[in-house]
């Protein structure tokens, strides 16, 4: 039953991801205006592989996750949902508290994904879960600067938010990362392509 409800959340994320950037081409809503729509379209569905590949790719060594490949899309999902919504205008803190929850969800994916790699201690998977917080939003906050230089012109980025942004997805990805490692028991996956090998690791 937890599997069934897991695999249904993964599928929701991932459908209404596509729907949404799909609908919002089609819709043409002013409030998507000057946001990189169709940039957002052509890249952000790639998140979709990134687990599946990244266990394929690495010869079994890294098991799949069905929990961790839910939050490496769910990001996505929240930062289109909450465009398509207006939330971004609507709400004054919306943007921030997405840095952080977003950000804990990767790093909740991402340690999931260590610790069934490789023996790590839990200081360790801290640790490494803010590394990848903090490394992954300065790669977020280049991409948005380039994106912005292309002419989008409802980024509204400026020092102060930036600086804001690399706080919060920092601080999300040690909060992620300590959740893993002191909070969610470890349990056994299969990798894909080889039945009957498994792996410990996160759900």
């Amino acid at each position: 039953m937890v599997d069934r409800l897991r695999r249904l959340a993964l599928h929701m994320v991932r459908w209404g991801l596509v729907a949404m950037l799909v609908g919002g081409l089609i819709a043409d809503l002013e409030r998507l205006d000057g946001k990189g729509w169709l940039v957002r379209t052509l890249t952000f569905p790639l998140c979709i592989a990134v687990a599946p590949l990244l266990s394929r790719w690495s010869e079994r060594r890294i098991a799949y996750y069905t929990a961790a490949d839910t939050c490496i899309v769910a990001p996505f999902f929240l930062d289109i949902g909450g465009n398509m919504l207006g939330l971004y205008e609507s709400v004054e803190l919306f943007d921030d508290i997405l840095h952080l929850a977003n950000w804990a969800l990767l790093a909740v994916a991402f340690t999931m994904i260590l610790r069934g790699s490789r023996p790590t201690t839990r200081l360790g998977l801290v640790a490494s879960g803010g590394g990848f917080g903090a490394f992954l939003i300065v790669l977020w906050e280049f991409l948005e600067y380039v994106v912005a230089k292309t002419g989008t012109s409802r980024l509204f980025l400026t020092y102060e938010d930036t600086v804001v942004d690399l706080a919060l997805s920092t601080g999300g990805g040690i909060v992620g990362a300590a959740i893993v490692a002191f909070l969610v028991r470890p349990r056994l996956s299969v990798r894909p392509g080889r039945r009957g090998v498994r792996a410990p690791g996160g759900a």
